[in-house]
């Protein structure tokens, strides 16, 4: 099993906190007080239909789809020190994802399932393997990439974290999506 340094375990946990900072301060439709607390609901996807049922238990196999992402964003000031650039900030984003853009298990039943993008296919570690979930992870050094199916609910939760993207800077993202 691979070991994941703390500061890539921190890194998720501060996406997942800014994620829950963000919704509760910037959406106040369906919003609800809990604990003094404002909770807001961005959007709501229902499952696709024949996704649920009470026989459903991943095993070997899945495909997934995914609606939107919980995007982050560290932005570093442009090099050159003008004055009347913006400070550091971390940016959240929400976008729309394609239902057409699946990612697909094979192999789940092994230490090392096979995970197939749009964009290619890789091998993933398993963390963990319950009756309940399955946690996988993919770490290239530079980047930490973490998938859980809830294998009773049909449903896949994904996130990732990569030090310097493009150049750009830390980021991260957040998806749940159904399986079938």
């Amino acid at each position: 099993m691979n070991k994941i340094s703390s500061w890539k375990i921190f890194l998720f946990g501060l996406i997942i906190g800014g994620a829950i900072v963000y919704l509760g301060n910037n959406y106040q439709h369906n919003s609800n007080q809990t604990n003094g607390n404002q909770i807001s609901t961005v959007f709501e996807w229902l499952p696709p239909e024949g996704i649920l049922s009470p026989s459903k238990n991943i095993t070997d196999s899945t495909t997934c789809r995914f609606k939107k992402s919980f995007n982050t964003f560290f932005m570093a000031p442009p090099a050159g020190g003008n004055d009347s650039n913006p400070p550091e900030r971390i940016r959240y984003v929400f976008a729309d994802d394609n239902e057409a853009d699946t990612v697909t298990f094979i192999n789940l039943n092994t230490d090392h399932p096979t995970v197939k993008l749009n964009t290619g296919q890789g091998q993933l570690t398993v963390l963990d393997n319950n009756a309940d979930s399955i946690t996988m992870t993919k770490d290239n050094g530079s980047s930490l990439v973490i998938y859980r199916i809830l294998k009773k609910k049909g449903l896949l939760i994904y996130s990732d974290s990569y030090d310097n993207l493009f150049g750009s800077g830390p980021t991260g993202t957040l998806e749940m999506g159904y399986c079938n």
